[in-house]
């Protein structure tokens, strides 16, 4: 059945959080984090887009179309599925923590909440 779609490993959890937290900290919430949003919202292809994702260790089924909502700048891929025809996953990048920017602490907890809701979530998250 076509619709909001992702990999089913639940089995996995902990490992995918930890993949999806190291991402955040030290990839996307990083002095290059911008770049980094860049490749995601230029990708030209969804092939280019799930090559990016491989590179960055998170995994996506072949067939899954993915829309990426960067809330840091207000942008998305603009990769819009069919809903009633593909199997989609929308792809959320979190903005970095700002709240408290001298907070270690904060920072850290920002990241495993996303790293934990995109591996346990089925449709959307980071």
């Amino acid at each position: 059945m076509p619709g909001p779609k992702k990999v089913d490993y639940s089995d996995k959890v902990g490992t995918y959080a930890q993949i999806n937290y190291e991402f955040l900290m030290n990839k996307l919430w990083s002095p290059a984090g911008r770049q980094i949003r860049d490749q995601f919202i230029a990708a030209p292809t969804q092939a280019a887009l799930q090559a990016l994702l491989t590179e960055y260790k998170i995994p996506f089924e072949q067939n899954v179309r993915i829309l990426v909502v960067d809330l840091e700048t207000a942008r998305t891929n603009g990769f819009s599925p069919n809903a009633a025809a593909d199997d989609f996953y929308t792809l959320v990048l979190p903005p970095s923590p700002r709240r408290h920017p001298n907070e270690a602490h904060y920072r850290e907890m920002q990241g495993w909440t996303s790293a934990h809701y995109h591996a346990i979530n089925d449709s959307y998250g980071m």
